[in-house]
């Protein structure tokens, strides 16, 4: 029952944050699966991080973004994030966001907006490719080759897919 309550009050939280958009088919990874990549990579600090070290009490929110450094979108939606993220803890879930820029570029933005949570750096989009997220719009050779589509997953703490969504 706990665990259905606390789905449902992310799930709502992240309608509501997310209440402008509608969801659409998701790539990569689906709910009832379990998370297969182990989101290996440096924070913002530069410190190596991965799943154990990020999961909280309950589960952790992992959102995929493009970039902090020149997506306008992204930068506002890691800005929202952070705005809810002691709500995210208060619920037990950590959250951590993944984008395709450089260590420095996301410690830049993490001290400008003041981020509470994770970012993770996957410059070569190497976790969104092994995921099946990376956005195909951008091909090899293309100076965006590697983001991901816009993705969020809630996952518990046996890294069971309980909610996800995709920003179309």
């Amino acid at each position: 029952m706990l665990r259905k309550t606390l789905i449902t009050v992310v799930a709502a939280t992240l309608a509501i944050m997310l209440s402008h958009n509608a969801l659409a088919e998701l790539p990569g990874p689906q709910v009832g699966q379990h998370f297969p990549h182990d989101l290996s990579a440096p924070d913002q600090r530069g410190e190596q991080q991965n799943l154990d070290t990020l999961m909280g009490e309950k589960g952790i929110v992992v959102l995929f973004v493009r970039s902090a450094d020149w997506c306008p979108y992204c930068k506002r939606q890691l800005a929202e994030v952070n705005q809810r993220v002691q709500a995210f803890s208060a619920l037990g879930l950590n959250v951590v966001a993944v984008s395709v820029d450089e260590v420095a570029e996301i410690a830049a933005f993490a001290e400008k907006q003041d981020i509470a949570f994770t970012l993770l750096a996957d410059p070569a989009g190497d976790i969104n490719g092994q995921l099946g997220i990376r956005d195909e719009n951008y091909p090899l050779g293309h100076k965006r080759f590697g983001v991901p589509h816009p993705v969020l997953y809630v996952l518990d703490t046996d890294r069971v897919i309980r909610l996800a969504y995709l920003e179309p």
